[in-house]
């Protein structure tokens, strides 16, 4: 043996630069797997909030939808109002002017959500200055709308119905009644 020399010496040496080597290696590899990790965070919250953002847009124009329906259906069901009285001899009436002053209210309940919701899609490209929470409470506020919308819907559906069906039958009872040629 070499008396300057320790094999075992230049063993350790070389396994403690490979060693170092290895674990600056890791340290890159760790370095670029934590900067994936966060891009890939990053990634997901805006297709999140992108998500988020078509959802509110969705609904805000389902407000809209709907609230027209609302409207369509108060002015027929108004119209079918002035005949069923006018078929019952009640035209003009304190009946008919209640009846027609609650549908009017509905639907300038309607009309208001409706603007409300366009305002919400015209202000659209300042979203993004709006924290998830504000944009939150944005589309709690006009699902709530759809529901309550789609409910007055199906009201005035089911009292359009009921109306016009007692307007066939007083139709009908005029053209029973009247004398044939």
């Amino acid at each position: 043996m070499d008396e300057g020399h320790d094999p075992y010496a230049a063993l350790t040496a070389a396994g403690t630069v490979l060693g170092s080597i290895a674990a600056i290696w890791a340290a890159v590899a760790a370095a670029r797997s934590a900067n994936a990790a966060r891009e890939a965070i990053a990634q997901a919250a805006l297709a999140e909030r992108q998500r988020y953002e078509r959802e509110l847009a969705r609904t805000a124009n389902q407000v809209i939808a709907v609230s027209l329906a609302v409207t369509d259906l108060g002015d027929k069901l108004k119209i079918a109002y002035q005949s069923l009285f006018g078929f019952s001899g009640g035209r003009g009436g304190s009946r008919e002017e209640v009846l027609r002053k609650a549908v009017e209210t509905t639907q300038q309940g309607a009309l208001e959500m409706q603007t409300a919701a366009r305002q919400l899609l015209e202000s659209r490209t300042t979203w993004k200055d709006n924290t998830d929470d504000v944009l939150s409470a944005h589309l709690s506020t006009h699902e709530g709308n759809v529901v309550h919308l789609d409910r007055v819907r199906r009201k005035f559906e089911r009292e359009l119905d009921g109306v016009e069906g007692q307007n066939a039958q007083y139709r009908e009872r005029v053209l029973n009644s009247s004398p044939s040629s």
